[in-house]
């Protein structure tokens, strides 16, 4: 499936790369905090100029490192496609997702959200709970539909995306299925529910790993 928020910007290794729309975003936002507060907090003689440039560049690392992770991983899959199916029959989300998930409360607000979570702790995708009961999905490219002057008074509830109108799996959806839910949709995670109560998330980067350490085993 074609996504249409990602902008492709070619192959490296027969690995197709794309740029999220969200990323423009993120990135001017970096840079701005880096250029107007930080770097002139610390270096209060460089020309103005110089905190716009050394912001950009700082800000573009974190990107590069992720792209570089994230390749390391597709490699890993390429290097592995013959026997992929194979290997992942048998095995369930249950075994390869990921129990601990990142839940916010569905009263905090964008702003708090890009600066505690996104930025202070590099999440990038939310389980929404307004109780002990989790409700919605939060996504960066949802923060990226609001306009930043309305991120101090838009809530996670507001801008989430209900679970209902999510694709999700059951613990014991095959891993081979799972992946393919995520291609049909278009997606890098879904999340794992039992009984309308989510259990865990599962993303490809779970799978991938979990495809490394069963091909090491010999299972």
């Amino acid at each position: 499936m074609k996504r249409h928020n990602v902008i492709p910007l070619g192959r490296l290794l027969g690995i197709p790369i794309g740029l999220d729309y969200s990323w423009f975003l993120i990135f001017a936002a970096l840079t701005w905090s880096l250029a107007v507060s930080c770097f002139p907090a610390g270096f209060r003689h460089w020309p103005p100029m110089l905190y716009w440039e050394i912001g950009a560049i700082t800000a573009l690392m974190p990107f590069a490192s992720v792209l570089l992770h994230e390749l390391g991983h597709s490699v890993v899959a390429v290097r592995f496609k013959v026997p992929v199916q194979g290997l992942l029959a048998g095995h369930t989300v249950a075994q390869a997702m990921n129990s601990q998930y990142d839940a916010v409360p569905a009263d905090l607000t964008l702003q708090q959200l890009v600066d505690e979570y996104v930025f202070g702790a590099g999440r990038r995708c939310f389980v929404v709970t307004p109780d002990d009961n989790a409700v919605g999905l939060m996504k960066l490219h949802r923060i990226r539909d609001v306009s930043h002057e309305r991120w101090p008074v838009t809530t996670a509830g507001e801008m989430m995306m209900p679970l209902e109108r999510l694709k999700r799996l059951s613990p014991d959806t095959g891993l081979w299925s799972a992946l393919q839910l995520m291609d049909r949709a278009g997606v890098n995670q879904l999340p794992v529910m039992t009984d309308s109560r989510v259990v865990g998330m599962l993303t490809r980067e779970d799978a991938i790993t979990f495809l490394r350490t069963v091909r090491e085993l010999g299972d």
